[in-house]
């Protein structure tokens, strides 16, 4: 049986938790949780008990006592999810079925081609051949 316990001294080690759980029964691991960086207790731990009778007997006799002048908290420890399990179920949308378009065939393709005007020389506009000619046809005179 897997125990958690918390509100531990920060200066607790595991073999003080193997020594406060041991006359309940058979102490299989005891671990006490470290901060990464800093590498000091987060004040809190686990102890693997043999079998769930000496665990739950441990549990209700040292909930709320005192260990190294604090009040430890002792709880049944749950297993965590798996990694990429999520914790609640996923509920998938319900598509509803969408009727397929009509889609009618044409025997021979259509195709529009773009129509091209054709220019006489009568139409074509005369390019001006130099600036003098230019300005000369915007002038506008006063009146």
């Amino acid at each position: 049986m897997n125990i958690f316990v918390s509100s531990l001294s920060f200066k607790a080690k595991k073999e003080d938790l193997f020594e406060l759980f041991s006359p309940f029964g058979e102490v299989l691991s005891a671990r006490i949780i470290l901060n990464k960086e800093t590498r000091r207790s987060r004040g809190y731990g686990f102890v693997e008990m043999a079998s769930r009778e000496e665990g739950q007997t441990a549990i209700t006799t040292l909930n709320g006592s005192e260990h190294m002048g604090r009040t430890i908290n002792v709880a049944e420890a749950y297993d965590r999810p798996a990694p990429n399990v999520p914790a609640t179920p996923v509920v998938e949308p319900v598509v509803e079925a969408v009727p397929e378009p009509v889609v009618e065939e044409i025997s021979e393709p259509v195709v529009e081609e773009p129509a091209v005007e054709e220019v006489t020389e009568t139409e074509a506009v005369e390019e001006p051949e130099n600036e003098a000619e230019l300005d000369t046809e915007t002038d506008i005179t006063e009146e």
